[in-house]
């Protein structure tokens, strides 16, 4: 419409031109006739207009020319740099990335597949991607990448790579939606889900576009969920209980391996059939479809039952059926746990014949059977009781147990007998005279439990022991403990043992894997250095659990002699700063060091300190992925000095904190964990800082990351 508007086309300016000439050479010399006599000046000057006359026309037309086509060329120019700017607007905004490799010859497309593929490792390299590819590999921008060979991103020795390239030659070299494994600037493995167009110009591949979207975290996700979903199915079929799951019309959906066991029935031969058909005599279905009313209301309960097995045998259970739920929250039917109780059930039977004979039993018993009303009276004693004080039962009951404590002892046994009246102690045990009816004195261990009735305690009761002969035999005793003391030391020993044993062979081991590795390295550079990384961190991973080991051992048996001293804190965390300052590089994190302007003498013990700041670098090191760690020392002006050991790591829940300290515990448990340990570093770190009289405190945030502080004593001089 535009070059219509500004005039006649190239075409139709031609053909006008071209009519133009034909009539001005046969109707020129009848216009200009009128004009000029036949003299031969006149002839003269009439050629001479007839020339200028066809120049002027003629220049007029190629003029007109050259102006529409000059306009086109600048729109065309204006519209390709607006496509341009479009198209790397379009790139860099895209959440994919898109990418162009070029080849630096051309492949022909006849060669055999195999043919290709080795050409195109030769040939292939990065000209062209966008920001977000780039920050899919681990780079900053997109200029890092451009020249990258095709075999930094399909390593030629890994077989998915050759089945991916020959899955797009193959494909007519358009593919849609394939997917590669692949590995980021740092060696973490990355999946991509990729579409391909191959350029094919003369026969000949010269280029090849592609988009690809990052889908790394939806396979470590699918794998999460196998993991889980075959964690799931381990531990159901572990259960020491049957499990079933029915509809609301008790049609089984599920039962696990234990519930086959317990039944008879294989699970192929339950699923299907109705529980109360083939479990219950006809009896029960009422019960049960009663209970599974109680599911559509979204109640739980427990009851016990009498089910058949396969061959017709009964047998005791208990069932926790709970509402079974869809996604939607729905109730479906019924989550039943079904315990096997048929022995407990005779247990209890037993246990009523058993009280009968307790009756007789407790009579018979060689000790004192006794029980107390609130106050401490006597309600009721054994007929032992007479054998051992000769006093008769109807001359001791309705008298203070107290009253029959010889006086030197009933300071001590009311002090217990009162602690468990007021709930300060659930029981307890003592040792007393008893005064006899004759007047005489014999060791007692008196056992006092609390007696409730309806959750109200209504008395005391338990035993009275005859330990006369016991205390005769204090000799024995001290000699047990003389052994006991030497158990100690031979622990000690051992220990000691153990840590030579194991420690100098594994130095041995990682001295030698460290001569390997620079052999290795001299004559095979860039070869086994994950391998011989693994052995190296590996052993040490087992020396640092050795030593964590070995040190709550001599911790927890008080052998650690702890020597409080003048510590410059400054000089001690400037030599572990730069002892980290590898491993923190390592992972491209910061690891920063704020001495503050406090004195920074303490009073504490070096050895122990210097694990406990170790611990505490090393975690938020372990546990942070991207970002800094900051070491920070200041004061409050209390006579304290603080140190903060600040990460932007993975952080901890609020939950856990209490837990935080406990030997051997982790927030992550289980094969599945991201980070390795054996939980006993803060354990000890704890230790440490209570040898030390000081204070640690915890603060964080899940995923934002966390901040230890220890609080020390400041050094004041004498």
């Amino acid at each position: 419409m535009k070059s219509r508007e500004n005039g006649i086309n190239i075409t139709k300016a031609a053909v006008l031109y071209f009519i133009f000439g034909i009539l001005w050479i046969f109707l020129s010399d009848f216009i200009l006739y009128n004009f000029f006599d036949e003299s031969s000046t006149d002839f003269f000057l009439w050629e001479i207009s007839k020339g200028v006359v066809f120049l002027i026309v003629t220049s007029l037309v190629i003029y007109f020319i050259l102006k529409n086509f000059s306009a086109k060329l600048n729109k065309s120019n204006t519209e390709l740099k607006r496509a341009n700017n479009l198209y790397k607007a379009l790139i860099e905004q895209s959440t994919e990335g898109v990418f162009r490799f070029e080849l630096t010859k051309p492949i022909p497309v006849s060669l055999s597949v195999d043919r290709q593929i080795e050409f195109s490792y030769k040939e292939a390299f990065l000209a062209e991607c966008n920001n977000a590819m780039a920050k899919m590999y681990g780079y900053a921008s997109a200029e890092e990448m451009i020249g990258t060979r095709l075999e930094a991103f399909l390593s030629s020795a890994y077989p998915k790579s050759l089945e991916y390239l020959k899955a797009f030659i193959q494909s007519g070299y358009k593919i849609v939606d394939l997917e590669s494994q692949e590995m980021d600037k740092f060696g973490n493995k990355k999946y991509f889900l990729n579409n391909l167009l191959g350029i094919i110009e003369n026969g000949k591949l010269t280029r090849i576009w592609g988009a690809q979207r990052d889908i790394t975290k939806i396979k470590e996700a699918e794998e999460a969920k196998r993991e889980s979903e075959e964690l799931y199915r381990t531990v159901v079929e572990s259960m020491v209980e049957g499990l079933l799951i029915t509809d609301i019309e008790d049609r089984i959906l599920f039962a696990n391996k234990r519930m086959s066991e317990m039944s008879g029935y294989k699970v192929d031969e339950m699923i299907g059939k109705k529980g109360y058909e083939i479990f219950l005599d006809p009896k029960d279905k009422k019960l049960i479809l009663e209970k599974n009313k109680h599911r559509l209301a979204n109640k739980t309960d427990t009851y016990e039952i009498q089910m058949r097995k396969k061959d017709g045998t009964k047998y005791w259970v208990r069932i926790s059926g709970t509402p079974f739920k869809n996604s939607r929250g729905n109730i479906q039917g019924t989550l039943g746990v079904i315990n096997d109780i048929t022995d407990f059930r005779l247990a209890q039977r037993l246990v009523k014949e058993s009280e009968d004979r307790y009756k007789s039993v407790v009579e018979q018993v060689n000790e004192v059977i006794y029980q107390t009303d609130s106050v401490g009276k006597l309600i009721f004693v054994n007929n032992y009781w007479t054998q051992l004080t000769a006093y008769k039962i109807n001359e001791s009951i309705g008298r203070s147990l107290i009253d029959f404590i010889n006086a030197e002892d009933q300071k001590k046994i009311s002090k217990e007998i009162i602690s468990i009246i007021f709930n300060k102690k659930e029981s307890a045990k003592s040792e007393a005279r008893i005064t006899t009816k004759s007047g005489g004195l014999k060791w007692m261990e008196i056992n006092a439990h609390l007696t409730r009735e309806d959750h109200k305690i209504v008395g005391i009761s338990g035993t009275i022991t005859d330990i006369h002969e016991r205390k005769l035999a204090e000799e024995e005793l001290v000699e047990a403990k003389e052994r006991a003391e030497e158990s100690d030391r031979l622990k000690s020993v051992f220990l000691a043992q153990v840590s030579h044993e194991v420690r100098t062979p594994l130095n041995v081991v990682l001295n030698y894997n460290s001569i390997i590795s620079e052999i290795i390295q001299e004559k095979l550079p860039g070869e086994l250095d994950s391998e011989i990384k693994a052995v190296e961190n590996g052993g040490k991973r087992l020396l640092r659990t050795i030593d964590l080991i070995l040190n709550m051992s001599l911790i927890q048996t008080g052998n650690y002699n702890v020597k409080l001293e003048k510590i410059d804190l400054k000089d001690l965390l400037i030599r572990l700063i730069n002892e980290f300052n590898s491993l923190a590089k390592e992972k491209h994190l910061q690891l920063n060091f704020d001495p503050g302007n406090t004195e920074s003498f303490i009073l504490g013990d070096e050895y122990t300190l210097a694990q406990t700041f170790q611990n505490l670098i090393d975690n938020a090191i372990k546990y942070t992925e991207y970002g800094k760690i900051e070491v920070k020392i200041y004061s409050n002006g209390n006579g304290k000095i603080n140190v903060d050991v600040k990460d932007t790591g993975i952080g901890i829940s609020q939950e856990y904190i209490p837990n935080l300290f406990k030997p051997f515990s982790q927030e992550e448990e289980g094969y599945s964990r991201k980070f390795e340990g054996n939980g006993l570093g803060l354990a000890l770190t704890k230790k440490y800082i209570e040898l030390n009289n000081a204070d640690i405190k915890v603060k964080s945030k899940k995923g934002e990351g966390s901040t230890f502080t220890v609080v020390l004593n400041q050094f004041v001089a004498a």
